[in-house]
């Protein structure tokens, strides 16, 4: 038995190594961080005088954020045409291609390159339509107990302070970049309402996102009705049958 459970046990880290290996060779190989940009930003973000920002500071702080890393999506499809997008938080290290099978089975263990892994991929619900135009994008991650993936979307719930300085998350696709704002998030059954809340017309979207408002461990003003949402979905260390949701509106997009 000593000896059995040794071997999952390898089994399970090797896994982790190999897919955390995977997906760093991926980012380095297929997306570049934009220093300039982002001093660009930072710089306009400084507290200065009225008569001393120029408009085109003003443009920048207003729309710098697209500019903060660009992502090669032709390359990585060539790799796996199931590749549709990159998900990036700002201020934060999730950063992961986005995978798109038609089902929620393929890439729940699986990374990429198609060998089988506990952490699985980031993907997209198989119901969901995969150029991120529903009103409620669903989308699935493993939460890793070495935080990768959807692990640290934890913090959410752990520290009170986190949500303050990592509000924003961007979708990158083939032709524009979309910033999605975080204005809830909450612990909910596997079977709730957000999960059935899919497609072009979904039924009793509004009834569902105000059922996550309801629950929400955050109050925010940030939603308006008829907004277009992305809800992020991981599992829980309270029980199988529990998922912690983010719910983020599309607050801006950008033509790459």
């Amino acid at each position: 038995m000593v000896a059995v459970s040794a071997g999952v046990i390898f089994v399970t880290v090797s896994e982790y190594n190999r897919s955390n290996a995977l997906y760093e060779q991926t980012e380095q190989q297929y997306v570049s961080i934009n220093e300039e940009a982002k001093k660009k930003v930072e710089a306009v973000d400084t507290v200065l005088p009225e008569e001393f920002v120029s408009n085109d500071a003003v443009e920048e702080e207003e729309n710098g954020w697209w500019n903060n890393i660009s992502v090669d999506l032709t390359g990585l499809e060539a790799r796996n045409s199931d590749i549709i997008g990159w998900i990036y938080f700002e201020n934060e290290n999730i950063s992961y291609p986005i995978l798109y099978s038609g089902d929620n089975t393929t890439y729940l263990r699986k990374t990429y390159d198609g060998k089988a892994s506990t952490a699985g991929s980031i993907f997209l619900d198989g119901e969901s339509t995969p150029d991120f135009s529903d009103p409620n994008v669903l989308i699935y991650g493993h939460n890793m107990r070495d935080l990768s993936m959807f692990g640290r979307l934890r913090y959410y719930k752990t520290d009170k302070s986190y949500y303050e300085d990592h509000q924003y998350f961007q979708i990158f696709t083939a032709g524009k970049v979309y910033r999605y704002q975080i204005f809830a998030y909450c612990d909910v059954k596997d079977n709730d309402q957000i999960y059935y809340t899919y497609g072009p017309n979904p039924e009793n979207f509004d009834g569902a996102v105000k059922h996550i408002l309801s629950k929400s461990y955050v109050s925010t003003d940030v939603y308006n009705n008829n907004d277009s949402i992305v809800t992020l979905s991981t599992c829980t260390s309270a029980s199988d049958d529990e998922r912690l949701v983010i719910c983020a509106v599309r607050s801006d997009e950008h033509d790459l």
